[in-house]
């Protein structure tokens, strides 16, 4: 008999006779020894997989401390001690993380600290305490990357850089050195909430016990310019930062058009936009690169095409606030109606509860019927949800972006270039420039809905009559610049019937906004409640 070198998990492998251990040609009987069963599975499935897989292999699993073998007591010791693996395993994990839980609660830190924190042990009256302290060095330059970021001047590479030029680097570990910190390791470093002395567990924030490093408005600031510099709108920050990257397109070819200087003899520098479709060959664009100044001048006058006459944003307002207020009045009686109908299920739950204390209905009839009246009472609550109107929010978010379009040339004028990018990022999709400097411009929304054909023919349609008809009075139309409105917007969605969306009703019936919160007219969507420029 011959026993394998390799003991892998409490595992010994042993060959009663043969030319040698895990021969497979070998007709031996072949035993495998473990130190306790649990050592061989943790789960009840596991081991009958393993023992099944063992028995058609003609091996026999023998136990260093249990008494198992292939008696009919040793099959139910060896279920039974299974059974107790599994029980043990998953009440461990249980009481890990209730622990975990409790300790997130009660403000402690889950696993190691952040760059800019020092993981510390103490022996405080005998007893080892464990806490986090500050990074006397690591911490100035977290801070100070914060600072830097909230100003808007910087890109992640560019700040990452500066960060390790200046010694920010990983903590060492006992069996690893510092290194510097990647660019991916940054970001998240740069949108954790543990550097304003929160905990962050499973979805769920609870306030610390550590030092906060930044203060709460700083952290804001810095979530806010990543969300404008993310994949969404396009704005990736490069070596070469302007306010119209990400927001100016080959008129040709419709790539993104970016940042380049040249320079002259004298040593003079000029800013040129180039387009990367080109530049890269994945398009047979021939525009050539044109002159910054002449594009931020076309992007000005597209903020004239864009800017309402004061008057009609004036009408606009009547006209919305006007619709709302009659949907207000339409889903409050709608409210009104689905609770009635709520108390009448409840009192319909409650007789069957007593019918069925008294016998007189079996179980399998309750049951059905308990499902009916839930099935009711989750549909009462999702129109009574969809009834309940956030009018104040709606009509000042309309009133403030009404303001903003009666006057935004002059704003935008006036703007440094941070707040440029959020005008840019705020009002448009997109702005195309040929190389003669012809522009062409698509709207985001709200404004796209604001400014568009759609909207003066419905309210010119409804004249005396009020929103609730201008749908059925299409032939009585006015031209749109009785309006105020510029003739060379894009097309736009129809409108189709009726109103939508956070307070309004389409002409099926009502339903609950949507997540976004935007406020719609007739199915375009004007997401009014969430511009950087609230």
């Amino acid at each position: 008999m011959c026993t394998c070198p390799e003991d892998v998990g409490g595992v010994g492998y042993v060959s009663e006779r043969g030319s040698g251990c895990g021969d497979p040609n070998s007709r031996s009987r072949y035993l495998i020894i473990v130190h306790k069963v649990d050592r061989l599975a943790r789960n009840r499935f596991d081991d009958v997989t393993i023992n099944l897989a063992l028995k058609q292999a003609g091996v026999t699993l023998v136990s260093v401390t249990e008494n198992i073998d292939e008696t009919p007591s040793g099959l139910l010791l060896h279920g039974i001690m299974s059974s107790i693996a599994e029980f043990y395993s998953r009440n461990l994990a249980t009481e890990v993380v209730k622990g975990m839980n409790q300790k997130a609660k009660n403000g402690g830190t889950i696993g190691l600290a952040p760059i800019g924190y020092c993981n510390v042990r103490r022996i405080v009256n005998g007893r080892e305490e464990r806490a986090v302290e500050v990074d006397e060095e690591r911490a100035p330059l977290i801070r100070w990357a914060f600072e830097q970021y909230a100003t808007g001047e910087w890109t992640l590479r560019g700040l990452l850089a500066e960060l390790t030029a200046r010694g920010l680097t990983t903590r060492p570990g006992p069996n690893r050195p510092s290194r510097p910190v990647t660019l991916s390791r940054f970001n998240n470093l740069l949108r954790s909430v543990y550097y304003i002395g929160q905990i962050s567990y499973r979805g769920a924030v609870y306030e610390g016990r550590h030092q906060a490093l930044i203060d709460r408005a700083t952290f804001e600031e810095v979530q806010r310019v990543l969300e404008s510099h993310n994949a969404i709108t396009g704005l990736k920050q490069r070596t070469h930062n302007h306010y119209l990257k990400g927001t100016v397109f080959c008129g040709e070819c419709h790539s993104r058009l970016s940042l380049m200087y040249v320079t002259n003899r004298y040593g003079t520098r000029y800013p040129y936009f180039f387009c990367l479709g080109k530049q890269s060959g994945r398009t047979q664009c021939s525009q050539p690169v044109i002159r910054i100044d002449r594009v931020e001048e076309k992007v000005e006058e597209e903020y004239r095409k864009v800017q309402m006459a004061p008057e009609f944003a004036g009408t606009v307002r009547s006209f919305v606030q006007a619709a709302i207020e009659q949907q207000r009045a339409e889903a409050e009686a709608v409210a009104q109606k689905q609770l009635l109908r709520r108390e009448r299920l409840q009192n319909e739950r409650e007789k069957l509860l007593q019918a069925h204390y008294a016998e007189a209905i079996p179980i399998q009839l309750l049951k059905k019927e308990q499902g009916r009246i839930q099935r009711e009472l989750d549909e009462v609550e999702r129109l009574l949800a969809a009834s309940q109107l956030e009018v104040e929010k709606i009509e000042e978010n309309l009133a403030r972006t009404l303001k903003l379009l009666s006057d935004c040339r002059r704003a935008y004028r006036e703007a440094d270039s941070k707040t440029k990018r959020l005008f840019n990022q705020a009002f448009f999709d997109w702005i195309r420039i040929d190389e003669d400097y012809t522009t062409e411009a698509q709207l985001a929304e709200p404004f796209r809905t604001l400014k568009g054909q759609e909207l003066a023919k419905v309210m010119a349609s409804a004249g005396a009559t009020g929103p609730k008809t201008a749908v059925y009075h299409r032939a009585r139309l006015r031209p749109a610049a009785d309006w105020g409105l510029e003739t060379a917007n894009p097309p736009l969605i129809s409108l189709g019937m009726g109103f939508s969306d956070v307070g309004l009703v389409r002409v099926r019936g009502l339903e609950p906004p949507r997540p976004c919160g935007h406020m719609a007219l007739n199915h375009a969507c004007l997401p009014i409640s969430a511009h950087p420029l609230r």
